[in-house]
């Protein structure tokens, strides 16, 4: 009867230090125990499997990605945010280009001037291909424009204007269209600041982000113009 609470201590003792991952034997040596799996091997054999799975998905999904990034979905509405906007800072010559624009349906714009150089962004087809801009016209008449590659722009009175693209990197169709609809102002005097926004292109760019491509330009990739350039020489600037 005396030992009998003797035994109790040390089974309550076991106990403790067994939660804690460690026990006592019999000569009183801990030894450490390790924790008891409640799942099978076979569950956590699955549950291991899965996320192999699932890390192997995602970066074959960010290789698929970064190999061709204009063509992950997140490329497609970078091209779609930037194709709606026609935006250049830079310096310029003395003889002055001043321009309002509302479309190329309504163009009041005169004088003769070109930048000496100029960093812009014009759209996916024209966003590097020269630091030179030109523009020269007079108000309500015959006017031109260029933004250092192709389409080379004439305005030919209100309502009438026309665009001459490069047959190599010519838009589609809906794209040739929807450059007619930029609304900004383009100052060429000692500086140059030129600003556009085309209302039509912000439209196909709230569109894709429902799955929608209204101007069909989703599988259009920029054109590599420093390529371009170095393999022919730069086109000529509009004369009047």
């Amino acid at each position: 009867m005396s030992f009998r609470p003797l035994v109790t201590r040390h089974a309550a003792r076991d106990e403790r230090t067994e939660d804690r991952g460690q026990t006592t034997d019999d000569r009183g040596q801990t030894r450490v125990v390790r924790p008891r799996c409640h799942l099978s091997s076979a569950v956590c054999h699955l549950m291991v499997t899965r996320h192999a799975a699932r890390g192997t998905l995602i970066l074959c999904l960010l290789g698929a990605g970064c190999a061709n990034p204009t063509q992950t979905y997140w490329g497609k509405r970078l091209l779609d945010f930037g194709d709606c906007w026609d935006a250049s800072l830079g310096v310029a010559g003395p003889v002055p280009y001043i321009r309002l624009k509302i479309t190329d349906y309504f163009v009041l714009g005169g004088g003769d001037g070109q930048t000496i150089f100029a960093f812009g962004w014009h759209g996916r087809y024209t966003a590097a291909g020269s630091e030179i801009e030109r523009g020269q016209g007079a108000p309500f008449s015959r006017g031109q424009e260029w933004a250092g590659a192709p389409p080379m722009i004439e305005h030919k009175g209100i309502g009438v204007s026309g665009r001459e693209y490069d047959a190599s990197v010519k838009p589609c169709e809906g794209t040739q269209r929807a450059e007619k609809f930029t609304i900004g102002l383009w100052v060429c005097w000692l500086a140059n600041i030129r600003l556009g926004f085309n209302v039509v292109e912000f439209a196909d760019f709230v569109a894709g982000w429902f799955g929608s491509d209204i101007l069909k330009d989703d599988a259009v990739e920029p054109p590599d113009w420093p390529a371009l350039l170095r393999q022919r020489e730069k086109p000529e600037h509009p004369v009047l």
